[in-house]
């Protein structure tokens, strides 16, 4: 009996049992559970938290007169999550609407106070203290330090821009207007060739001193204009400095001295070359110098109806600095024709000139006569003047000779060896002459007949020009005799030979070589 009591109580508690961990382990999920939502909940509002707080970056700057393309920005980040610190190691910012914006928008973080730091050209993966070797030839390395931060929607930073290069800038003249810059080259004991560079901090540490430096914007007229820049590595003493230059195929040099150099600043030489070889004609330093972002102009890729700029450079868009607008080129140089008249009316000569190179006829027949005219004009065969691009003009007759520039260089020649008497005398005319006009356009030349009837040719074939039109009648640069030269009259294309150098005044719409 008894033995059977406990048989049955272990039974019942094996039944039992059971449902007591069933009970046990349901309790234990149900915690479990709870803990789950409540740390994914918390989780939940940390990030809504996080993205409350983050906020985009966003770099208005100054010292700038352009906007700069793609500039590298590191953010030094205190307080940040692995995903914030990646998002601002050293990326990109693009130029947009006035300031720059990161080239990834989800580029946000939720540390207002972090360091920023930023650099032109962009250098990829960098951080703040991090540097790379640069060899020469250099180019403009900028950058920025903060001077005010404004926290909102987002973190607007101002920033001012500075060079870590010094900007030797050497301009050249020459008293021929043909001359071309073939080689420009700058030897010295200061001169440094590579350097080790930290881009956001601006800092220089060179490798070596003395070397050469080769300008790559040579191969060019050498009376444009055209300022050639050389980026220099600062430094603190003065340095002999030899400059040699070939020109035509021809050697030249001078030597000079440079004085110490800090970044940020400008030293300008000017060269001219003469009758007695190259020389130093002018220099001046400027302590800090104006940043301008200039797109590098690719070569081989002038074409016609870009725009010749002041500073002798081409520009695929016309804009304040553009002079004139290309008509001809071979995809380097050419000739470029300016974007409107000459103020005023100019005389061929005020004295007795001749460039020793005449023109008897316009086309073989005539010395008077229209150019292309319409059958509604009724001129006679007569006075028909037929002009195309492809038209085999012999260059004894004036439409056969389109260079203008070699007649305007022969007469400035002979122009300059009297001019000195004629002031001297006092005998100047009041009336302007075309190659006084001249002489204040480096670069520039009176037209031939030749190249102003082939834009007159052009106005006939309907072809946009972008310039200001041409109307009435205008000199050209075209010789009938000693006495007289050939005008067009760009609006009818009427062309005559018969008028004075001395007492006709015409409009003059001057062209340039590039």
């Amino acid at each position: 009996m008894t033995i059977t009591v406990v048989c049955r109580k272990s039974k019942i508690a094996w039944l039992f049992l059971p449902c007591v961990l069933l009970l046990a382990s349901c309790g234990k999920r149900q915690v479990t559970k709870s803990a789950t939502v409540e740390a994914q909940q918390t989780a939940g509002k940390i990030r809504q938290g996080w993205a409350t707080a983050c906020r985009p970056l966003t770099i208005t700057s100054e010292g700038m007169e352009t906007g700069l393309p793609d500039i590298g920005v590191y953010m030094h980040l205190a307080d940040a999550t692995d995903t914030e610190r990646n998002a601002f190691y050293g990326v990109p910012f693009i130029y947009d609407n006035g300031r720059y914006v990161a080239q990834k928008h989800h580029t946000v973080t939720a540390d207002t106070l972090a360091a920023i730091y930023a650099c032109f050209p962009y250098r990829q993966g960098l951080a703040a203290d991090d540097s790379l070797v640069l060899a020469a030839p250099f180019g403009e390395n900028l950058y920025a330090v903060e001077t005010a931060r404004h926290i909102g929607k987002e973190i607007s930073v101002e920033m001012d821009w500075r060079s870590s290069m010094v900007l030797l800038c050497i301009g050249c003249e020459s008293d021929r207007l043909q001359e071309r810059l073939d080689e420009l080259t700058l030897t010295g004991e200061n001169l440094c060739g590579q350097a080790v560079y930290q881009p956001y901090l601006g800092k220089w540490r060179p490798v070596g001193k003395g070397g050469t430096l080769n300008a790559t914007d040579a191969d060019c007229l050498l009376n444009n204009g055209r300022k050639h820049d050389f980026y220099l590595v600062p430094t603190d003493t003065e340095g002999a400095v030899t400059i040699a230059a070939t020109i035509d195929g021809h050697p030249y040099a001078v030597r000079t001295t440079l004085p110490p150099m800090q970044a940020g600043s400008l030293v300008r030489l000017n060269l001219r070359k003469g009758k007695e070889g190259l020389a130093v004609n002018g220099s001046w330093v400027e302590t800090r110098r104006k940043l301008r972002y200039q797109p590098v102009q690719r070569v081989d890729s002038v074409e016609v109806g870009h725009y010749l700029q002041k500073d002798g450079g081409i520009c695929p868009q016309r804009d304040s600095n553009s002079i004139a607008m290309v008509v001809e080129t071979d995809g380097r140089h050419g000739k470029a024709v300016a974007l409107r008249d000459s103020e005023g009316r100019y005389c061929y000569s005020g004295k007795v000139l001749t460039s020793g190179k005449t023109f008897q006829t316009i086309d073989g027949k005539r010395k008077e006569g229209v150019v292309n005219p319409r059958q509604t004009d009724e001129i006679i065969d007569e006075n028909k003047l037929i002009f195309t691009s492809g038209m085999p003009y012999g260059e004894q007759c004036a439409f056969g000779y389109a260079d203008g520039a070699d007649l305007t260089q022969r007469l400035i020649d002979k122009y300059r060896q009297t001019e000195h008497a004629y002031r001297r005398n006092g005998r100047l005319l009041a009336r302007k002459e075309m190659l006084a006009e001249v002489e204040q356009h480096p670069g520039s030349y009176v037209p031939s007949l030749a190249e102003l009837a082939q834009l007159y040719h052009h106005r006939q074939l309907g072809e946009t020009v972008g310039c200001e039109p041409m109307r009435g009648e205008y000199l050209t640069v075209s010789e009938s005799s000693d006495k007289t030269f050939y005008l067009i009259d760009m609006e009818n294309g009427i062309v005559t030979g018969t008028l004075s150098k001395q007492y006709a005044s015409l409009r003059l719409r001057l062209f340039y070589l590039f």
